[in-house]
């Protein structure tokens, strides 16, 4: 963003939201340095998706280190849409606690934010860029082959360079209806009897354990993915009878044809819905896929 209208505001921002900057904290005055991002602002690119950096799932080594012993979640953004979701302590900071309340412990199996100030405590300023929603190129292209009667012809489309965010997967994952079912990612997510998982997916819980935020956790890049993709929007297979057989029917031409719209994408994007730009985050239904048989006859 080059130049925007005069305001009060730093950069002319309009909209956006505060972030600390990396490794700023001052364990003498206990302070970080702030810093705008997003929204629209001279200076930096519309379309800039910010949130939580998943580092891996912690391991009970790690918990019982000095560095995550202490740890603080505070973090308020989830997708259940709790306003005050439960704060999660490390083991040693959990065991201090008096009243424990509604609190949770950070067990083995829990995601290992990003603290990017480095004091200790993740909350909802403890967020990175992720990437950009706005493809860098996008564009389309058609095909057409023709051999002894047969076309083939096909008509495509594609987005490249860009993220997109996926709100409806860790809804289902993370149970957060409670009655609905699931999908086939649930196969990835941590299993405590081996530690095993993928995609840095926490344990299979109803409601998310509660709100401990490892799946439900908006906009995190345990749900950003690479959104690029190339859509087969239609695909044609066409044959014209010969000449030779038409004439004793007396039809000049004729031919049959198959045809499919919508067949799919071919992307890394791993999200429910299309990964195309616009769509929406809580996913949507893809555009429905249609075979057609037909024919034209020219008498």
């Amino acid at each position: 963003m080059i130049k925007l209208p005069d305001n009060v505001n730093e950069n002319n921002r309009q909209g956006g939201t505060q972030v600390y900057v990396p490794g700023s904290y001052n364990p003498e005055t206990k302070e970080s340095e702030m810093m705008w991002v997003g929204g629209y602002q001279e200076g930096q690119t519309p379309g800039d998706i910010y949130g939580f950096l998943a580092e891996g799932l912690f391991t009970e080594a790690e918990l019982n280190s000095d560095e995550f012993a202490y740890r603080i979640d505070r973090s308020t953004t989830s997708t259940f849409g709790v306003s005050a979701p439960p704060v999660l302590y490390g083991p040693k900071a959990w065991a201090a606690l008096e009243n424990k309340g509604s609190a949770l412990p950070i067990q083995p199996g829990d995601v290992k934010w990003k603290d990017v100030n480095g004091d200790g405590i993740i909350d909802d300023y403890d967020k990175v860029k992720l990437g950009n929603s706005v493809p860098k190129w996008t564009g389309g292209f058609f095909l057409d082959f023709s051999w002894k009667g047969l076309t083939l012809s096909g008509r495509f489309d594609y987005a490249l360079g860009y993220k997109v965010v996926d709100l409806a997967s860790p809804q289902i994952m993370g149970c957060a209806q409670g009655t609905f079912n699931t999908i086939a990612n649930v196969a990835d997510m941590y299993d405590p009897a081996t530690g095993a998982y993928k995609n840095m997916y926490g344990q299979y819980t109803w409601a998310d354990q509660l709100g401990k935020r490892n799946i439900c956790r908006a906009w995190s890049s345990v749900f950003t993915y690479e959104g690029s993709y190339l859509c087969a929007r239609e695909i044609s297979l066409s044959y014209a009878l010969p000449k030779s057989l038409l004439k004793h029917i007396k039809v000049e031409k004729a031919n049959i044809f198959v045809s499919g719209q919508n067949l799919g994408y071919l992307t890394k994007a791993g999200m429910l819905g299309s990964p195309e730009y616009g769509a929406n985050y809580w996913g949507v239904y893809t555009l429905p896929r249609v075979l057609i048989f037909g024919g034209n006859i020219t008498f």
